[in-house]
């Protein structure tokens, strides 16, 4: 019997805690205490800013490969071995050309 009113005697100080911490975010918020800190963001931001270019930029050239490579194979079957830049110029610059966004 004593264990079942200890569990929700340990989920109460586990919301008196959480309540705690938000009040005293809030209060340091509310001071502008918080810009004492303002130094400490931009360089993990810009670290994180960094990894996701690279991040992206890889994404981006390994989807240029892809349907550079299917559009080779796709037209290379049909006899146009030619027309196989048409599909990676398309996955590139979808978004950004207004030849590609048109269509």
């Amino acid at each position: 019997m004593g264990d079942l009113l200890l569990t929700p005697k340990g989920w109460i100080e586990a919301f008196g805690e959480i309540v705690k911490f938000g009040a005293t975010m809030v209060r340091d918020i509310a001071t502008l205490r918080v810009f004492k800190f303002f130094g400490e963001a931009p360089a993990p931001g810009g670290i994180l800013i960094i990894s996701s270019t690279l991040v992206i930029w890889g994404l981006v050239f390994i989807i240029g490969l892809e349907c550079g490579i299917e559009g080779a194979y796709f037209t290379y079957g049909e006899g146009t071995p030619a027309y196989s830049g048409v599909f990676a110029r398309g996955a590139t610059c979808a978004s950004s050309c207004r030849w590609c966004s048109a269509t």
